[in-house]
């Protein structure tokens, strides 16, 4: 490696457009001579400095070249490689001032001011009212502490029938968001998107959310195919109530249809 090269190309820097652009740069550095020339290397060569590929490597390159950033070499040192694998020869434009006139030119590692005042006015917007900048944390809601009228209660909206919730119903990925937190691991994808696909329908069909989560609670405990998921639900929404399913215990009395019991006196 020259140090003189890589020096340089330490200090030219701002002539960069991109972190990838100084990489190339870094890595022509690696292979020019004490004056800062006769980089022969491959585009195969420098890809693997720069830890890129040939295509990306060429793309610098040419970029560079067109800025003057770097310049043709002595192609005699070359000239002895066969011309359909011959490397082009670069050397550093010593000429070349460390900051180009136009400093918009080269942004390596300065960061989109647009962007970041964009990304900073998108999570302000996306912060609650109660949100404290000071500790990052959401302020305490006083008024949950209020004692509630008689009749209401909290959190219900001014004439709302106690005991009912003006909540979204919830939807297919909610209920999928909460299977997936009951599992041990992450199932495959293909899984997660067969058991999305029937709540939907599930859901579309006008099934109850709460069915339906009862009927994925068993259907994880026995273990079954997603395709299954529909005739779990249907099984555990429509299963008999213990109720019905109790003996009496008490035989009403029927008298005996058999005559002879009369005719022997047991009557």
């Amino acid at each position: 490696m020259s140090t003189n090269g890589l020096v340089w190309a330490v200090n030219h820097a701002a002539w960069c457009k991109n972190a990838g652009e100084f990489a190339v740069l870094v890595a022509i550095a690696n292979y020019v001579d004490k004056d800062m020339k006769g980089c022969r290397a491959t585009h195969g060569t420098l890809a693997d400095t720069a830890r890129c590929n040939k295509r990306t490597v060429g793309t610098h390159v040419r970029s560079l070249a067109d800025r003057k950033v770097i310049v043709p070499g002595d192609a005699a040192l070359v000239s002895h490689i066969r011309q359909d694998i011959r490397p082009d020869v670069w050397d550093f434009n010593g000429g070349l001032p460390e900051q180009p006139d136009d400093l918009t030119t080269g942004k390596i590692c300065q960061p989109r001011q647009e962007e970041s005042s964009g990304r900073d006015r998108q999570k302000t917007a996306e912060r609650p009212a109660n949100f404290d900048t000071t500790t990052g944390k959401n302020q305490q809601d006083d008024r949950q502490d209020l004692p509630t009228e008689p009749g209401s209660e909290p959190g219900s909206e001014p004439g709302q029938e106690p005991g009912t919730s003006s909540a979204e119903p919830p939807t297919a990925q909610t209920i999928v968001g909460e299977w997936l937190e009951r599992c041990q691991k992450r199932p495959p994808s293909s899984v997660i998107g067969q058991v999305s696909k029937h709540i939907k329908t599930l859901l579309a069909e006008g099934i109850a959310p709460d069915d339906i989560r009862r009927g994925i609670a068993t259907w994880m405990a026995k273990g079954l195919h997603p395709s299954t998921l529909a005739s779990v639900v249907n099984e555990v929404m429509n299963a008999p109530s213990a109720k019905a399913q109790r003996p009496s215990g008490h035989t009403p009395y029927q008298a005996p249809t058999d005559h002879s019991v009369y005719q022997n006196g047991f009557f």
